[in-house]
């Protein structure tokens, strides 16, 4: 077990190589972290050439730069990347706690820090579950409680599948999650730094929650102003709004008309207003429109790239005033 992993801000070292393989190094120590149980690999240089790749050999972590490298090897691990990777592992480990306390199981999880989310057991979610798991993660980043990490030797600890290691690291978030773990984790609860709560799905095991964790949350926040995100089976579309004219409706199914393509998804047209957000005007109970790209209302239609479509008598004073907001707005 590599304890440089212990304070997930140790980023830096000096080293050696130990054996070198078709452009592959391995090195007498390392503090670079290769993708493994659930957590994403590292990025960074080494003698100031950009690691290309990282893979593990039982133990022995190889990594892989362009060009030749001689000792001493200067390690850097790249800030950003190792804390985004850390924050969610850390916020996920709790979650497992959360979630073991209401006889629920997280069966699988996306940590990559522009689809960060989670997999839930079952399909059936109480109301108000989202904001309460909002509430509890807050929780534990507000109190900034310590991570506290100890070792047992293998044969002594309870699970067989752990009892060929020769040690096995333990990782204690208070009375909220203690499992075992050999990926960096956070010291404190609080440089989580962010957990956001952005929506959810039902998905073939159960449901699917979306977050946004760590110093990427700020950054998917931030597209989240600017994108329309749907779902269409296992294909997830981020749509930019300014290029969307148009969602239509036929029952379940959704069809947004955007600028250089169309997409079909399942969803409500309520629903879709609401996660849309401002800009978009309902026109009729089948249509909802982008007011910026209205080019006229002639009667009892506004035309979108001279396609004509309806609006209803209820939702005409709406649109009046969408329109002409959308004017003076330039």
């Amino acid at each position: 077990m590599n304890r440089n992993y212990d304070n997930f801000l140790n980023l830096t070292m000096d080293t050696r190589i130990r054996e070198c393989r078709d452009g592959w190094y391995a090195f007498e120590d390392t503090v670079f972290y290769g993708e493994k149980g659930g957590a994403l690999a590292d990025r960074g240089t080494i003698n100031g050439r950009e690691v290309l790749e990282l893979r593990w050999e039982g133990d022995t972590l190889w990594h892989r730069v362009e060009g030749e490298l001689s000792d001493p090897a200067r390690l850097e691990v790249d800030r950003l990347t190792r804390w985004n990777n850390t924050a969610v592992q850390s916020a996920f480990h709790m979650l497992d706690g959360y979630y073991g306390r209401l006889g629920l199981r997280i069966v699988a999880i996306g940590v990559h820090p522009e689809n960060q989310w989670y997999e839930l057991d079952t399909k059936e979610l109480p109301p108000g579950h989202l904001e309460e798991v909002q509430s509890f993660l807050d929780r534990q980043i507000l109190d900034d409680f310590p991570v506290e990490l100890s070792y047992v030797k293998g044969a002594d600890y309870p699970d067989p599948k752990y009892q060929g290691y020769d040690e096995v690291r333990i990782v204690k978030f208070a009375d909220v999650d203690t499992q075992p773990c050999g990926t960096p984790h956070v010291s404190r609860t609080g440089q989580i730094l962010s957990f956001t709560v952005l929506g959810s799905e039902r998905s073939g095991r159960g449901t699917k929650i979306y977050t946004a964790v760590g110093p990427a949350a700020e950054a998917r926040l931030r597209e989240a102003d600017q994108v329309f995100l749907c779902r269409s089976g296992e294909t997830l579309y981020r749509i930019p709004k300014k290029k969307i004219l148009y969602f239509t409706s036929d029952r379940r199914q959704i069809t947004c008309v955007a600028a250089n393509r169309t997409y079909v998804f399942y969803s409500k047209l309520d629903e879709v207003e609401r996660d849309v957000g401002d800009g978009f005007v309902r026109v009729h109970q089948r249509y909802l429109v982008q007011t910026s790209a209205v080019d006229r209302m002639e009667g009892s239609q506004v035309f979108v790239e001279s396609q004509g479509i309806p609006v209803s008598r209820a939702c005409r004073p709406a649109v009046l005033a969408a329109l002409a907001r959308s004017a003076l707005e330039g």
